[in-house]
């Protein structure tokens, strides 16, 4: 419901447009992309793709805060079964494009474009980009009972101000969604009808608190 509803707040409406959303798991995105791909290239479907991505580059702040207090530098991280890597084991500008670069190519071509997440994830970025106060009243909506929300929400707000920079607070967001403690299809659905609620007509708002990529993806598949 997210995307959507925000492609409806800022006049790119998905149903106007008739734009379908395909959930792929995070490991089908090639095999799609393919699909809506000619073998001629001379000949490509007229249909706009955009695939949307995580990056999935953890803030250096994240293993500490996300996984494990003792995670505080590379040297401290576990040497075995990693699957995870953080900005400092990418130092160079050239090694992160090259990165994001890999995992363009594994599905743009003719119409189909990827949207790549220029943080962390979704939510990260979300929360980065703005948006704090409506993404944390969903968050608490959908980990708390109603009765604890107003008190849980203050405690959070609070907690959150212990950390100094935007990477810190955005990955202690995060990490309800990275330890599964809150479902990310319910947190989506709460937000979405946040969103509607506030920003119904104020798309100009909106637009000046969501990552670019997402705002990109959104125009790639709605222009006409």
């Amino acid at each position: 419901l997210l995307l959507p509803t925000i492609s409806k707040i800022i006049d790119r409406d998905f149903a106007k447009y008739g734009v379908s959303i395909v959930n792929v798991r995070g490991t089908g995105l090639r095999r799609f992309a393919r699909i809506l791909q000619q073998k001629d290239v001379s000949k490509p479907l007229f249909i706009p793709v955009a695939c949307i991505t995580d990056r999935d580059i953890m803030p250096d702040c994240a293993p500490a805060i996300c996984i494990d207090e003792g995670y505080t530098s590379i040297d401290k991280y576990p040497t075995k079964r990693r699957k995870w890597k953080t900005e400092s084991e990418l130092p160079t500008a050239d090694e992160k494009e090259k990165y994001v670069e890999a995992i363009k190519e594994k599905a743009d071509g003719q119409n189909v474009k990827t949207f790549v997440s220029e943080q962390w994830t979704l939510e990260y970025d979300m929360f980065y980009s703005g948006l704090q106060d409506e993404m944390l009243e969903a968050l608490v909506m959908v980990k708390y009972a109603s009765q604890n929300q107003k008190s849980k929400l203050e405690e959070i707000r609070e907690y959150i101000k212990n950390y100094s920079s935007k990477e810190e607070q955005a990955a202690y967001f995060y990490s309800f969604f990275y330890n599964e403690s809150v479902s990310k299809a319910e947190f989506a659905q709460t937000l979405a009808s946040s969103l509607l609620t506030s920003y119904s007509d104020k798309a100009d708002e909106l637009i000046s608190q969501l990552p670019p990529y997402l705002l990109d993806a959104i125009r790639h598949v709605t222009e006409v």
